[in-house]
């Protein structure tokens, strides 16, 4: 049961690579994935981007910064979407 759907699939994948030199850091990730109603039909599909540099401001403690833009096409509406967050992460 996918969103209320009764018998859908879904299927998606993640690819994600990271790169780190002295305290900064970048991440990119891909994603997609799409949803099938029972007749085999696409009811969403759904890509995205991610970037995210980060600073390593302690051992303890690092900030970043990530931006993500996704295209969702449903047989309804197309949502583009775009956020940005700041997070500190601490390490203990």
């Amino acid at each position: 049961n996918l969103g209320g759907t009764k018998d859908a699939e879904a299927d998606g994948y993640l690819l994600m690579a990271n790169y780190a030199w002295s305290q900064f850091g970048v991440t990119l990730r891909y994603h997609a994935w799409e949803q099938e109603n029972a007749a085999g039909a696409t009811v969403r599909d759904t890509t995205g981007i991610t970037i995210a540099p980060s600073y390593a401001a302690t051992d303890y403690l690092t900030f970043v910064l990530e931006y993500k833009t996704e295209d969702e096409e449903a047989t309804t509406a197309f949502n583009d979407k775009d956020s940005l967050a700041f997070e500190a992460l601490v390490v203990f």
